[in-house]
């Protein structure tokens, strides 16, 4: 029921504003009677809930009043969110209002009120960058001057110097929208590119007059870096997404930019993920635990922050202080279904290479692997192999990753690093078998520079550094 959804939607810090400044105080008192149960009893019965509004027995010829009850209730619920929108955005009690009382003032000719109001207004616009109000204020000075001041040189030519400033604002906002625009369009061909190699992004193209000045503007440069961003990697990319945060400071001077705010500290993330893919893992850390500690990044942008926040600490080898952040960090990024089995796979790491191998394995044999996305299956199916292994099931690790490798002879695995990695592990376990000491020695000295050439190599640029630095050290130890 749209009703809920939108009641849902509220913080507890809104329900009591509402409450307070609607409800309490809206003639019709049968609004707050239906919020209030609502909110108590989202499914209650029909019945019931037109008795407590109404106070009068439900029949179905007076549904209507119960169906309007719920509109009108939707239209303040609406009305309330677009409000507090719009006081949060502005950093002025209400924008609209101001600028409709400077077109009454402009309606009735009250020149000592139009204005006084007029310059503060303007000076507030320009100190907070908002070229949209500001190109509204010079078109009613334009409209009151034009209208009903005396025609004169010194008049005219101040306004005219304004509307010259207008024209560089109209740029300014144009200019802007036209960098979000193409912020937004790199974030996406960045992730069509990951999902889909062969996409090309469209090539990066101005279809504005530029102007130059605000070209160097540092809320332009901080933006045009971050889009940047999408189409580099590497040092290259830290280095540009480096001097967007230099530039950052200038979104500090308007309530305008407050959306580019709460995408900072992922603006940050991305140094620290370039930093983990550079297998800098150290760096990585410097980058994410501050934002961690700090609640830096918006909940709702949380899962895969959190997510390569944990890969990176497990990386690091701090495997207790991966298991104590994961045990104290919130529910709701665990539960979804980006990451929901791909973090019990790191959880069954942080075990394994703690030489813990029961707790793994109560996390994995409950696993319904036929329902899971491919590349998920294939991850959990080779750590189970490498449970087996270090159970002593050697024979049930080796079928296991047979099987693994016969399924996928005739087909075409989405993800062929893990693939590859069955089959080093595999051979690894054969070569366990050799009947000789200088044979087992040349077998695993073999797959040890397999592994060393695989991740490495182009192919291997994505592969799981958990899977290297495990297999390694069996490699290592099992050499007589």
């Amino acid at each position: 029921m749209k009703t809920n959804q939108l009641i849902n939607t509220l913080s507890s810090k809104e329900v009591k504003n509402f409450s307070k400044t609607v409800l309490n105080i809206h003639k019709r008192k049968t609004l707050k009677i239906l919020f209030d149960t609502l909110k108590k009893d989202p499914e209650i019965d029909k019945k019931v809930l037109f008795k407590k509004v109404f106070e009068q027995p439900y029949s179905t010829s007076k549904d209507s009043l119960l169906r309007n009850e719920f509109r009108l209730l939707n239209q303040e619920i609406e009305s309330f969110l677009v409000i507090a929108k719009r006081q949060k955005e502005f950093n002025i009690k209400d924008w609209d209002n101001q600028l409709d009382l400077l077109r009454i003032y402009l309606a009735r000719q009250a020149e000592d009120l139009f204005h006084p109001l007029w310059r503060k207004l303007y000076k507030k616009a320009t100190t907070a960058r908002l070229y949209d109000i500001k190109i509204t204020l010079v078109q009613l000075l334009f409209d009151y001057q034009t209208q009903h001041a005396p025609i004169g040189f010194d008049i005219y030519q101040a306004v005219y110097t304004l509307l010259t400033d207008s024209l560089q604002d109209t740029l300014a906002y144009l200019q802007e929208q036209y960098h979000r625009t193409a912020l937004h369009q790199a974030f996406l061909g960045r992730t069509l590119t990951a999902l889909h190699p062969s996409f090309e992004p469209a090539p990066a193209t101005k279809h504005y007059q530029v102007n130059e000045v605000l070209e160097n503007d540092a809320v332009i440069m901080y933006l045009r870096c971050v889009t940047r961003g999408y189409s580099l990697s590497g040092e290259a990319k830290i280095k540009v997404l480096l001097e967007a945060l230099e530039k950052a400071e200038a979104l500090y001077s308007s309530p305008n930019y407050a959306d580019l705010l709460e995408e900072l500290p992922l603006v940050k993330a991305r140094i620290g993920l370039e930093y983990f893919l550079l297998k800098q893992y150290q760096k990585a850390d410097k980058i994410y635990r501050p934002l961690i500690e700090t609640n830096a990044v918006v909940s709702h942008k949380r899962t895969g922050f959190y997510y390569n926040y944990f890969v990176n600490i497990i990386c690091i080898g701090d495997y207790q202080r991966a298991l104590d952040w994961y045990q104290q960090s919130d529910e709701e990024w665990k539960q979804s279904p980006l990451v929901v089995h791909r973090i019990k796979y790191l959880l069954c790491w942080c075990y394994i290479l703690q030489q813990q191998y029961q707790k793994p394995l109560e996390l994995l044999l409950p696993e319904t692997l036929e329902e899971q996305p491919e590349n998920d299956a294939l991850y959990a199916k080779i750590l189970l192999s490498i449970l087996y292994y270090h159970t002593g099931d050697n024979k049930l690790a080796e079928r296991q990753l047979y099987n693994l490798n016969q399924n996928n002879r005739y087909a075409s695995p989405i993800e062929t690093v893990y693939i590859m990695y069955g089959q080093l592990l595999h051979r690894f376990l054969l070569a366990l078998q050799a009947i000789n000491a200088p044979q087992r020695n040349k077998r695993i000295g073999q797959v040890k520079k397999d592994l060393e050439k695989f991740y490495v190599s182009e192919a291997g640029a994505t592969a799981s550094f958990l899977y290297y630095r495990w297999l390694g050290e069996q490699c290592d130890k099992a050499l007589l």
